[in-house]
């Protein structure tokens, strides 16, 4: 309801205006969107455009789906990357200057919807501080540490618990490969995994980055491997043979493009954060929703 009202004050339309939707120009319901995008998306790093629960084509949240066995005949392959947040920091320089208060700043200003968010904030400081101690732009790092957890990480690991819970299999996977010049800047950020997974690397823009590097198409060529063994059989195991579907129940993936076998996706103290963060987000919206103040 919070993104509809936003849309609607955004493309100055009101709830009961069907006239008015009707007549609205594309390029104006795009600008809507848009600008919704940069107000509720962006500034918390959220999705604000997102399937909703209809009762017709959408019935359930898709983790009650997953966890009540729906898809249990099914196998899944779920992965984040290992800097998935670097991305979205492109354009904002600043950002590699960013010391301890404005980390602080910027956590509260994602947390502070809860009551008790000064509580949040300084756990998050805490369990994220230690992660990235001593390595250069450091509250940066934690930033995109906490950002890649929140929004990324621990929704696959949660997704591939729920399915693992009904009797499914799920392999985790986290994506490891940085380039050599841009391992600190954008590592393995959002999306870098697409050429790998399609075999792409000397094809268009990826040709300068990734065309001369034998460490990169080594990389492509095992995911490519395990993701065709998997679409047919159902089982990425016979070809990458530590990669266990028990790895959905504890949050073990295996770790591709750096250095491989099965690893931690993200640390087990960060992971207990966020799953408390999310059980808590959820009781909080809820209750918002009900009251009316979501």
């Amino acid at each position: 309801r919070r993104v509809a009202d936003a849309w609607l004050d955004a493309a100055g339309l009101s709830r009961d205006d069907r006239s008015g939707f009707r007549k609205l120009p594309i390029r104006e319901l795009l600008d809507a969107q848009r600008a919704v995008a940069m107000r509720l998306g962006f500034e918390a790093g959220r999705l604000p455009w997102q399937p909703v629960i209809d009762g017709t084509f959408m019935t359930e949240h898709p983790y009650a789906a997953l966890g009540s066995g729906a898809l249990s005949d099914k196998e899944l392959i779920v992965g984040t990357n290992a800097d998935e947040w670097k991305l979205f920091t492109l354009g904002q320089r600043k950002l590699l200057k960013l010391d301890d208060a404005g980390l602080r700043q910027r956590l509260h200003a994602v947390l502070r919807p809860l009551p008790e968010a000064p509580d949040w904030v300084a756990r998050a400081e805490r369990t994220y501080g230690q992660q990235v101690l001593g390595r250069p732009h450091a509250p940066f790092e934690a930033w995109c540490a906490f950002q890649r957890d929140r929004v990324f990480a621990a929704p696959a690991i949660a997704l591939a618990q729920s399915h693992a819970s009904a009797g499914g299999r799920a392999y985790l996977y986290r994506f490891d490969w940085r380039h050599p010049l841009l391992r600190d800047r954008l590592g393995a950020c959002h999306g870098i995994e697409v050429p790998f997974v399609f075999g792409a690397l000397r094809r268009g823009p990826f040709l300068p980055l990734f065309g001369a590097m034998p460490a990169a198409h080594r990389a492509s060529r095992a995911m490519q491997r395990s993701f065709v063994q998997f679409a047919a059989e159902g089982n990425p195991s016979p070809l990458v043979r530590e990669w266990s579907a028990t790895g959905s129940r504890d949050g073990a993936a295996l770790a591709i493009g750096g250095e491989s076998g099965m690893t931690t996706h993200t640390v087990p103290e960060a992971l207990r954060y966020q799953q408390e963060l999310a059980g808590r987000w959820a009781s909080w919206e809820e209750r918002a929703e009900l009251e009316g103040g979501a």
